[in-house]
């Protein structure tokens, strides 16, 4: 009865915040939501394209550049997201803009316009405003803002927006591995009832052209085998993101302990470091070697995005919401945030920050797993053992030597 009430308390809470949303246009409207495209900002797009409907004359989805990367253009086509690029659209003839999944600040373009509306999940800047602005830097991805919205219209998405919204939250949040709230987890779950399976799998798996074959083809010929590890330079590259394919590809070749594949990429030269995760830590070992040189560091070696965000995140919310409402959880990766150094750095940062409530320790399971394989995308993380009871002790004595509570579920 209890968890009845409180699903009804929240599906009003939805209700009057999509009101709110949809008071901000008319009828006669002819509405432009601006994207700089990637999966959230296409999936978010085509949400509020779907909300408008009947509501205004017409919405158009604006597309600041060009759809460029394989998945991209794969979710575009097979999900037939309806955008529209900013040289081809009549940009200053459209009474309502709207900005979805980035602020006004985030590229330059987006000073020609007063946005009416502004939505996103990144941390708030300041210096703009407009009529109607949600930004939620808890959340992983602004699909989960725009799944509420949906549902407090009590439209149920269609397959193909169901199936782009999953895969927004899915490629955001990092499969939940580097980002992700409660609330993006229980949209997830909603919405991978009415998503197609099949689609997610052909989006998720277009990531090489016939061309990139070439540079696997060439990470083979060049490879080197040493003391379990394997090293291979694959020269220029047309994005740098091909050396991270070549390298998780490689971490399926048994009995190799460490993967180091680099590559040249607008006259930078690109490493990837890849291990099996037994006592073992990529980022310190890419901030020893390469941190005076270029933008090494552990987050980013081991996810293959900058850890700015989640920081500015934290920060952020202590100062908004007050500490009181705060809590720090530090999911524990053997391998990657598990040793004294790694997870000192997160203690002082968190110090630095003005937080002093409890520090709420994940110890690393692999019941996610069965999570991964619905989705077709097994992480290198499931393979990591779990932490022992001597190196969780150890973990909790230097949390609290440092005077933080802990709250652990062992």
């Amino acid at each position: 009865m209890a968890k009845r009430s409180g699903q009804q308390s929240e599906q009003r809470v939805w209700r009057r915040k999509t009101q709110t949303l949809l008071k901000t246009f008319e009828p006669s409207d002819d509405v432009s939501v601006f994207i700089k495209p990637d999966p959230d900002s296409m999936a978010s797009a085509y949400a509020l394209k779907r909300l408008l409907w009947r509501k205004v004359r017409n919405t158009t989805l604006v597309c600041i550049s060009s759809v460029e990367r394989l998945d991209n253009l794969t979710m575009k086509e097979l999900l037939k997201i309806p955008l529209t690029q900013m040289v081809d659209a009549d940009v200053e003839n459209f009474t309502r803009y709207v900005l979805v999944d980035a602020q006004p600040d985030h590229a330059e373009v987006f000073s020609r316009f007063n946005f009416n509306v502004v939505i996103d999940h990144h941390p708030v800047k300041e210096g703009w405003g407009a009529d109607f602005v949600d930004i939620r830097p808890a959340y992983g991805a602004t699909a989960t803002i725009m799944l509420e919205y949906l549902r407090g219209a009590r439209i149920k998405p269609s397959m193909k927006l169901a199936t782009a919204l999953l895969y927004a939250i899915k490629t955001d949040t990092g499969n939940f591995e580097r980002a992700g709230s409660e609330e993006d987890v229980r949209q997830f779950q909603y919405v991978f009832n009415h998503a197609n399976r099949n689609l997610l799998n052909k989006i998720d798996r277009s990531e090489l052209t016939p061309d990139d074959l070439d540079y696997f083809q060439r990470a083979l010929a060049n490879r080197i085998l040493t003391k379990k590890r394997l090293y291979t330079h694959i020269g220029k590259v047309p994005r740098a993101d091909i050396c991270v394919q070549v390298a998780d590809f490689l971490t399926k070749v048994h009995g190799i302990g460490w993967i180091f594949v680099s590559g040249v990429y607008e006259d930078k030269l690109i490493i990837v470091f890849r291990n099996d995760g037994y006592r073992k830590n990529a980022g310190k070992t890419a901030v020893r070697a390469f941190g005076d040189l270029g933008s090494a560091g552990e987050h980013k070696a081991g996810t293959g995005v900058s850890n700015e965000r989640i920081l500015e995140n934290f920060s952020l919310l202590l100062q908004r919401v007050g500490r009181d409402r705060v809590l720090l959880r530090i999911p524990l990766i053997p391998g990657f945030n598990t040793d004294e150094e790694a997870l000192q750095g997160i203690l002082d940062f968190a110090g630095k920050a003005g937080y002093d409530g409890p520090v709420h320790l994940m110890p690393y399971n692999s019941m996610t797993r069965t999570k991964y394989e619905k989705i077709g995308r097994a992480s290198d993380f499931l393979e990591r053992a779990p932490q022992t009871e001597e190196d969780l002790a150890r973990i909790i004595g230097q949390v609290e030597k440092c005077g933080f509570e802990v709250l652990c579920n062992r």
